[in-house]
């Protein structure tokens, strides 16, 4: 069963564990890796509510998406049903399915977001997407690495990594001001 995973920022090694951002009423006992079966539902079901993709379009800075595809064996997954039954009330909506295992083998691309049709204002119902990534657009994915690296060096042992989806609306004007200083 082919699902994926999205992230704003690269990863290099995926492992089952418990999510820092996740609901209050969620699982703090599986380890998992949090997949669905497309694009747009991995989005939907990330913390932020897409208010990244949102404000990116809005002040036409790049937003770069990481699209992991997974290879899955259906013995080693929670399907959507179960994941509800662990605190995941939108999982089915989401299709999101748990991996219990670490994968054999992933395959990234990163892709840039060039349109988003965004209900509620925050739901993704269609999204354009381009393989066709300058360095200006990987520019912001580096300032993001940046305070990361910097940030755990200052931050107590956990949190130790502040994700792109909450991070980025915390401190948006400062990184747009620099983005736009750095490419001019």
């Amino acid at each position: 069963m082919k699902l994926y995973h999205i992230s704003y920022l690269p990863i290099s090694e995926f492992r089952p564990k418990i999510p820092m951002h996740r609901l209050n009423s969620e699982d703090i006992t599986t380890p998992r890796i949090c997949l669905s079966s497309s694009i747009i539902s991995c989005l939907n079901a990330k913390a932020g509510k897409n208010e990244y993709i949102r404000l990116s379009l809005h002040d036409n800075i790049p937003c770069l998406i990481y699209v992991y595809t997974f290879e899955c064996a259906p013995r080693d997954l929670l399907y959507p049903s179960d994941v509800i039954k662990r605190g995941v009330p939108d999982a089915e909506l989401n299709q999101e399915f748990w991996l219990l295992h670490s994968p054999n083998q992933v395959q990234e691309k990163v892709f840039k977001v060039l349109s988003a049709k965004l209900v509620y204002d925050w739901r993704i119902s269609e999204i354009e997407l381009t393989e066709q990534i300058s360095d200006a657009d990987r520019l912001f994915v580096r300032f993001v690495t940046q305070y990361n690296e910097e940030a755990e060096k200052d931050l107590p042992a956990e949190p130790k990594y502040m994700s792109p989806e909450i991070l980025f609306p915390q401190i948006w004007d400062d990184m747009v001001q620099l983005y736009r200083k750095k490419i001019r």
